[in-house]
């Protein structure tokens, strides 16, 4: 599980980075990145499409990807703290979450609806124009599931 979870949030790392730098390279430059096939000419190409232009304002700031990676990241240690907490005798704390840690499936599919609705509020927040509270979110979310995890960490260093 350990494995898994740590093989998660690196593939999840190493596909968001390159993705984010070359779409912030592409509207910083303004120039229209366009790809052709291999040994495709110029003549074969069609023709780009011009982009449309993106305001200063539009570009998410580097933190936001990196938050939503982090919360990815403590929701995988979370599940896995919990799960390993709870073989060893622990009782899961939260009352909303109890009825679901029977089934270790279940519980990781209520951790995953719980990251991406968290990415898709500040999500939509961001795209309404509310900015400072899509960050909000998502550094309150990242805070609180921080404190989770060490509590459950504790927890499992603290078990015999």
């Amino acid at each position: 599980m350990r494995r898994t979870s740590l093989a998660l949030f690196l593939g999840t790392l190493l596909v968001s980075v390159p993705a984010a730098a070359a779409e912030q390279n592409a509207t910083l430059s303004g120039t229209p990145v366009v790809a052709t096939a291999v040994g495709a000419t110029a003549d074969d190409a069609p023709a780009p499409r011009p982009l449309a232009r993106i305001n200063a304002s539009q570009i998410r700031p580097g933190a936001l990807p990196a938050l939503y990676v982090s919360l990815a990241g403590l929701q995988a240690y979370d599940a896995y703290s919990t799960l390993t907490a709870l073989k060893g005798g622990a009782i899961e704390a939260n009352p909303m979450v109890r009825g679901v840690t029977g089934s270790p499936a279940t519980f990781i599919v209520v951790k995953g609806a719980a990251t991406m609705g968290s990415i898709f509020a500040a999500e939509r927040l961001w795209r309404t124009n509310h900015r400072g509270a899509a960050i909000a979110v998502m550094l309150v979310s990242n805070g609180l599931l921080a404190v989770v995890a060490a509590h459950n960490a504790s927890v499992i260093h603290g078990q015999p």
